[in-house]
């Protein structure tokens, strides 16, 4: 998980809030997504991204090396990916 607010009663408002808030109630198996070398690593249900993202699913439930790994590190593409589209997906 990403380092913000511990207190699950009441999660912050921003995206890292939200996302600490929302992760432990997702089942795991997870696997790390990071968003440039230097970006914050997240914990992510592989299941649940897998429900939700054909691109993911096909990344993490095959014998490619994100796959293997379990861990992907997505390079930065000015308004299309970015840690902040990361957390909009996730929410």
């Amino acid at each position: 998980m990403a380092e913000g607010n511990n207190n699950k009663q009441n999660p912050d408002t921003s995206d890292e809030g939200l996302y600490d808030f929302m992760v432990p109630l997702c089942p795991g198996p997870y696997v790390t997504i990071q968003v440039g070398d230097k970006g914050a690593k997240y914990k992510v249900s592989r299941p649940l991204l897998s429900r939700h993202s054909s691109y993911f699913r096909a990344m993490f439930d095959s014998c490619f090396k994100e796959g293997n790994e379990q861990a992907v590190t997505m390079h930065k593409i000015r308004g299309v990916v970015t840690e902040r589209s990361l957390l909009m997906l996730l929410q």
